[in-house]
């Protein structure tokens, strides 16, 4: 059964255009923004969702990411690769352009947020390039409470609870649903330009 929904679901955004994939998910409030990571000499667009916080914590969540040039060799695995990114993105410096700066710790002015990692991907070739996107049928997901604060130096990212895993549904091993490792299932290209699904290292699953 879910062989089917993966093929049908391919199906289903081969009609589309890139938006299919790069939007943010709608009805949670999501700002959508891009960002050049350096990764080794070699430049990569990273798609990112964010939310500044409210009433409830804010939200930061890499989405999507490619190569800018195919030919570029940062040297890394693929795993290797998303944790740089990760690196970059959830630093509380980027995290501040975003949303402002909080206050001091303990001050009762701190920026709350949660750190989200999509655990199942899928590589897609797009117009000569190939993206990874989150490959989520289940709406699984590790993440991490934090809060950033001056703690009289600097600006620090606080954890405050996690990582867990958050999965709608079940309380299986999210590895279950994508269990190969993103060189098991190769690149896409013009003739096959999906690949399976594969899992990515989190922080709740780092090996």
């Amino acid at each position: 059964m879910e062989k089917i929904i993966i093929i049908l679901i391919i199906a289903f955004i081969s009609i589309f255009p890139r938006d299919i994939y790069s939007t943010c998910p709608s009805g949670y409030g999501y700002t959508q923004t891009t960002k050049q990571v350096n990764i080794n000499g070699c430049l990569f667009n990273v798609e990112i969702c964010y939310k500044c916080m409210g009433i409830y914590p804010g939200e930061i969540r890499v989405w999507g990411f490619t190569k800018i040039d195919p030919n570029c060799d940062p040297g890394l695995y693929e795993n290797e690769i998303a944790q740089e990114i990760y690196n970059d993105v959830y630093q509380p410096y980027y995290l501040n352009t975003l949303c402002g700066l909080p206050g001091p710790c303990e001050s009762g002015n701190e920026l709350w947020y949660t750190e989200t990692y999509e655990i199942c991907w899928w590589k897609t070739y797009l117009n000569g390039n190939i993206w990874y996107f989150p490959c989520n049928l289940e709406n699984c997901y590790c993440w991490i409470l934090k809060k950033i604060c001056w703690d009289g130096f600097r600006y620090v990212s606080l954890t405050v609870q996690g990582p867990a895993w958050s999965c709608s549904g079940y309380n299986e091993d999210p590895l279950e649903k994508c269990p190969l490792e993103p060189e098991q299932v190769g690149d896409p290209n013009e003739q096959n330009p999906h690949t399976e699904c594969f899992h990515l290292w989190t922080p709740c699953n780092l090996p």
